[in-house]
């Protein structure tokens, strides 16, 4: 991303004394199977040599942001279907159906149907989500 650029936009839209809020995604929480999932997760990721990294250090030691306040939301239950969440994984960079084919995707519905699927109850997959906002 062009960091320089996009903060020079947000500088511009802000009001002198506005501040910008990042919220950073919500991680899924009170899943007994998230390990399970996340190491499926690495496996069929196209992203092989995916570092994680935190964006709010890397714009903070790049002076794009700095600071002021943070507060971490309170979890937020979530309900959905098996097959809507096991979707929910395709609309990431990594895990596209266009980037990993037709094939490998079904491959990896199927293993973390059978994952997540342990822990449905009636159809559905319980947990909570939480995200922060800097």
């Amino acid at each position: 991303m062009d960091w320089p650029q996009v903060f020079a936009k947000f500088k511009r839209s802000l009001q002198p004394q506005g501040l910008l809020a990042i919220i950073t995604e919500g991680h899924l929480c009170g899943l007994s199977v998230a390990d399970q999932v996340h190491q499926l997760v690495a496996t069929f990721s196209t992203n092989q040599d995916f570092q994680p990294f935190s964006l709010i250090e890397l714009l903070q030691s790049n002076n794009f942001f700095r600071i002021i306040g943070q507060q971490i939301c309170d979890k937020t239950p979530f309900s959905q279907s098996l097959d809507d969440f096991v979707s929910s994984f395709h609309a990431r960079n990594g895990l596209s159906i266009e980037r990993m084919g037709i094939d490998k995707a079904q491959q990896f519905d199927l293993q973390i149907s059978e994952i997540v699927r342990l822990i449905t109850r009636n159809g559905k997959v319980h947990g909570y989500t939480q995200a922060c906002v800097t």
